[in-house]
């Protein structure tokens, strides 16, 4: 089913080949076809993320070129694939989209439909679009390390954009504790966030500024050298949710920890449509919350499609926040 007409050519922000994000250039691209149980989206928003950079760096074996990044997708629906549910067609949703695609960074994408998270007439799609990749990260880790009343929480790198959302997820299910490591820029941001402790990791190691002090969960959401530190923080049968692996910094015979790796993208790859529609599920939930006030969004740039390259290339430098990209009014 087709409501208007799209034009044949879009917008779009194009990457020829694998290299640094200030390599990217603005032009224009087909308008994509919605396949069997796919979407079009008219695009209004899509946020960038640390993956973004990352992987245009070296590419994926699936793209095609020029290739289109963006990973966080809000759009309007404009049309339904065979299969694909077509009372979708006018409705706002938000994806978190499948990395081996064409992606959001253009004035149309296709996305699949069972990750589409449907909402509200009049979400702010710049709000929305801070939420997929961050958002939906976070709340694994807290999901799926099972945070609780009673337990020690440790959130490592809790101002960043994945952070965010974790420290806020972690504090409503009423840890006993909850420590968040942070630059000295954000010690007063991390305690509005909902964490009772702050350490500065300016002060030291990691091992140094924990100075013996053990929990029951460790977000581990920068990676690197923190990971090994991190590890050698758990007590006995303490959970260690990590964006990095496989080095989890645990000796075997010791804490008898269980590890969790965060890589949400890999649901495309050996998920099912259930498991993207419980994704859904939970997007469209942070998006109400962020909408309603009841959670904070990370701290974000705003721009229009040429400035993508700028405000990517800030990222992977390290002098730039997390962005979002106005395209298209709602």
């Amino acid at each position: 089913m087709t409501n208007d007409p799209p034009p044949h050519h879009v917008r779009a922000v194009l990457q020829d080949r694998p290299g640094r994000p200030d390599q990217l250039r603005l032009g224009t691209a087909d308008v994509p076809a919605p396949g069997p149980g796919e979407l079009r989206l008219r695009v209004h928003a899509c946020g960038l993320n640390p993956v973004d950079w990352k992987i245009a760096a070296t590419g994926v074996p699936q793209w095609s070129w020029p290739h289109i990044p963006g990973l966080d997708i809000v759009g309007t629906v404009t049309d339904a694939g065979p299969g694909a549910d077509e009372t979708l067609v006018g409705r706002l949703v938000a994806v978190h989209h499948d990395l081996t695609r064409q992606g959001g960074l253009a004035e149309a994408a296709v996305v699949a439909a069972a990750a589409a998270a449907v909402l509200p007439a009049g979400t702010d799609p710049v709000l929305a679009a801070t939420a997929p990749c961050p958002g939906l990260t976070a709340w694994q880790a807290v999901q799926r390390t099972g945070i609780g009343p009673g337990d020690e929480v440790l959130v490592i790198g809790a101002a960043g954009a994945v952070g965010t959302f974790a420290t806020q997820l972690a504090a409503s299910r009423e840890a006993a504790g909850l420590t968040a490591v942070v630059g000295p820029d954000d010690l007063a941001r991390a305690g509005a966030l909902g964490a009772g402790s702050v350490l500065n990791y300016r002060d030291g190691s990691l091992a140094d500024i924990l100075d013996g002090t053990r929990y029951d969960v460790i977000l581990d959401l920068v990676g690197g050298s923190t990971t090994a530190d991190a590890g050698s923080a758990l007590r006995y049968g303490g959970r260690l949710a990590s964006v990095a692996r496989p080095q989890w910094g645990c000796a075997p015979f010791t804490t008898a920890p269980t590890l969790v790796e965060l890589a949400l993208g890999a649901v495309y790859s050996e998920g099912t449509a259930d498991d993207l529609a419980v994704l859904a599920g939970v997007l469209a939930d942070l998006v109400g919350s962020l909408d309603r006030g009841e959670l904070q969004p990370p701290i974000h740039a705003v721009g229009d499609l040429a400035d993508a390259p700028e405000l990517l290339a800030a990222m992977a430098d390290g002098t730039g926040q997390k962005a979002v990209i106005r395209i298209t009014a709602e």
